[in-house]
């Protein structure tokens, strides 16, 4: 999975509502990866706690490129 790729999901979790039910499914279908993909970049999101700013922080940290490592990106 490249960075783009990533980044647009983790896009889609933070527009769709990222706690909201069934959230991580309809991004794994949506973007047409594994399930366990979703998750890893959701659990990636939400780190340092739930807070909206903290989330959307994360969603820039991972458009930078500063957690290619945690998710194995290309």
């Amino acid at each position: 999975m490249t960075r783009q790729q990533a980044t647009s999901i983790a896009t889609t979790l933070l527009e769709w509502g990222i706690n909201a039910r069934g959230t991580t499914r309809l991004a794994s279908e949506y973007h047409g990866v594994s399930i366990e993909r979703v998750r890893k970049i959701r659990r990636t999101m939400l780190r340092y706690g739930r807070g909206e700013r903290m989330i959307e922080s994360m969603v820039d940290a991972i458009s930078n490129g500063w957690e290619d490592e945690a998710l194995g990106l290309q």
